[in-house]
């Protein structure tokens, strides 16, 4: 996988099995390089469930539209989200990932899609306008809050896409991926 490295929890402990978490991880800087040299039984401290997102979205009304936005891996603490609260509310999931990196979350995208709440659109390349414009509603322009993860840079394209669209920037809550 391209872009910066990053380490995030992929989803919340199930509720069948509270000892069991899923990592996202790309390999690339030297943290994450450092990662399978750690031993298997060693006392790790982690962060979460999932962050600045989690609190907010606990406090919304039921029927504000919720759409999440991941640029690449910045996907992984949506999809814990999205599963976190998919049988609550409404949710729409926008995902792009470069054209190198194809799309690597397929198989977790496919088993969210089985949930009516939760809308899915996954694209290799990034969104544009034009692109972006069709697959959102004027209920979601006008009062969805947008969560949006994914590297710096294009982070700050995409809210210029949203505002350009008449989202309006308290709307749009972002974390962006650096190292």
């Amino acid at each position: 996988m391209g872009g910066k490295s990053i380490l995030f929890p992929l989803r919340p402990p199930p509720k069948n099995d509270p000892h069991e978490i899923t990592f996202t991880i790309q390999k690339l800087g030297d943290f994450t390089k450092k990662i399978p040299s750690v031993q298997i039984g060693t006392r790790v401290y982690l962060e979460g469930p999932y962050g600045q997102f989690d609190r907010i979205i606990r406090k919304l009304p039921k029927d504000q539209p919720l759409v999440f936005y991941g640029l690449g891996s910045g996907l992984a603490p949506l999809l814990s989200l999205a599963e976190q609260y998919g049988n609550q509310r409404q949710i729409k999931i926008l995902w792009s990932s470069s054209k190198k990196n194809g799309l690597y979350f397929e198989k977790a995208l496919e088993k969210l899609k089985k949930n009516p709440n939760i809308t899915v659109i996954a694209k290799e390349g990034r969104f544009t306008e034009e692109s972006i414009k069709k697959e959102l509603s004027p209920k979601e322009i006008d009062q969805g809050l947008y969560f949006i993860v994914g590297p710096a840079h294009v982070i700050l394209n995409v809210e210029k896409m949203l505002r350009k669209l008449n989202v309006k920037s308290p709307h749009i809550i972002d974390e962006r991926l650096t190292m």
